[in-house]
């Protein structure tokens, strides 16, 4: 795991990471699909950054973390909700 952390940051210090990305991205999306983008994306570098796509897989990481006696901290942004929701918000 620490390998590909280190790996990957490697990869976003790169000039041709910024400045080809999202272009490489879109080229995916159109090639292999949305889904399957997605999951490569989710599988790789996502697994860093997020905890997943929605607030259930973000509370569900939440429990494994308590369960090992980590405390954790979320932060959920409101794009993330499909529609604006004042008691998910708060």
């Amino acid at each position: 795991m620490l390998i590909k952390k280190f790996m990957i940051y490697k990869l976003m210090g790169s000039d041709f990471f910024i400045n080809y990305s999202l272009g490489m991205m879109t080229t995916c999306y159109r090639v292999m699909g949305i889904p399957v983008t997605n999951k490569a994306i989710n599988t790789s570098v996502g697994t860093l950054f997020t905890s997943g796509e929605t607030l259930a897989t973000l509370m569900a990481d939440i429990e494994i973390f308590k369960e090992k006696n980590i405390a954790s901290m979320a932060n959920y942004a409101v794009e993330g909700l499909p529609t604006m929701n004042e008691e998910k918000v708060k």
